[in-house]
């Protein structure tokens, strides 16, 4: 039985708190979030009332709560929450109050076949018109865009473009309470999605947690761009496995940080399985210059002598366009040093000469995107 709402209510900040550990010092503490940095929200709709009442707290989670979705075996759809996470990251980041079929349907359908195993005919068309049905969701000219089953028309909804986004109220509500935007992502999260997929999950969709709103976000097309370039494969080891047609345990790394100014381009991203891309953000293991992996002498354990044996000194799996390899000058010279188990950031371009001379080279202050 699912959790009741009052109770999810109290475990929030628990929650948040837990997420803000998760990424360190990305960003500010959600609670510093002022209501005076989002710009009016609900003047840009298109045939939208430019005033609405906010909805109170409880009352805006009861509408992202009663969202109705599709189960098979036990298990509901996740095309809804995900194309929710998705316009509250367009929100939050790029304070857009709506968000358009086109390109939302490029992000979010692989993302529906990924999380989702329901079938290669996985669509976003799918929540695009029924969200409108739970109250919380705007489809301009939906009687012309909405076919009889409930489903967008999709050809028609790509010659227009189609507009949708949250409707007035609960734009409203976060423009009085920005920080309402992160609880309701965090919500969703947690009720619809295992907690191992969550940090894959907002990566995919390019929502950053804490962060201040309208911060510089990342490009949810780099995950997607990253995998294509390196064949949806590990550079490491070459794992890639697929359920349906999305792609399980393989994802795009930065090598520079986002947070730490690192572009969303392919020349500064590696396609890593689930096991290296967690040793390349702790710094276990490390790309050199010459492009062949480097493991860092300090590990222990039980599997270290396999990875020294394994992968120490290997050549890392490149694109096979040559403007896609990873390029030391990434960030205009900004270059990045693991020592003694501790990242340290310098704004030298000789540092890196000197680093890699001594066997360290791109090192991974990268995350998910």
């Amino acid at each position: 039985m699912a959790p009741s709402r009052r109770r999810d209510e109290r475990d929030l900040p628990s929650q948040l708190r837990r997420y803000r550990n998760l990424h360190g010092t990305v960003g500010a503490c959600i609670s510093a979030l002022k209501p005076s940095i989002l710009p009016p929200m609900t003047a840009q709709i298109v045939d939208r009332p430019v005033a609405a009442v906010p909805l109170d707290r409880e009352t805006l989670l009861a509408r992202f709560d009663g969202i109705r979705q599709f189960a098979r075996g036990g298990r509901r759809a996740p095309h809804k929450p995900l194309l929710l996470l998705y316009a509250l990251a367009r929100l939050k980041h790029d304070r857009q109050t709506e968000v358009r079929f086109n390109t939302t349907e490029a992000i979010v359908n692989p993302l529906l076949r990924s999380y989702g195993p329901w079938g290669s005919g996985a669509h976003v068309s799918y929540p695009y018109g029924r969200l409108v049905n739970d109250g919380l969701w705007l489809l301009p000219d939906r009687a012309e865009l909405v076919d009889a089953t409930g489903n967008v028309r999709e050809r028609l909804a790509r010659e227009r473009d189609a507009p949708a986004g949250f409707t007035p109220d609960v734009l409203a509500t976060f423009e009085r309470v920005p920080e309402l935007i992160d609880v309701v992502a965090l919500h969703l999260l947690e009720r619809h999605f295992a907690p191992s997929l969550h940090e894959e999950i907002l990566g995919a969709v390019g929502f950053e947690l804490g962060t201040p709103l309208g911060r510089r976000r990342r490009d949810a097309a780099f995950r997607a761009a990253v995998l294509e370039a390196y064949l949806a494969e590990c550079c490491v080891c070459g794992f890639s496995l697929r359920l349906v047609d999305g792609l399980i345990a393989v994802d795009a790394a930065h090598i520079r940080w986002h947070a730490h100014g690192g572009p969303d381009e392919v020349p500064n991203g590696l396609a890593l399985c689930a096991l290296h891309h967690r040793l390349f953000d702790h710094g276990a293991i490390t790309i050199r210059e010459d492009l062949r992996v480097q493991v860092v002498r300090a590990l222990a354990g039980s599997s270290a002598r396999g990875l020294f044996e394994d992968l120490d000194g290997q050549t890392v799996r490149l694109p096979v366009d040559q403007p896609f390899h990873p390029h030391p000058s990434i960030s205009a010279g900004t270059t990045l040093r693991f020592s003694r188990g501790r990242y340290d950031g310098r704004r030298n371009p000789a540092a890196w000469t000197s680093d890699t001379q001594n066997g360290r080279g791109l090192q991974g202050l990268g995350n998910s995107a």
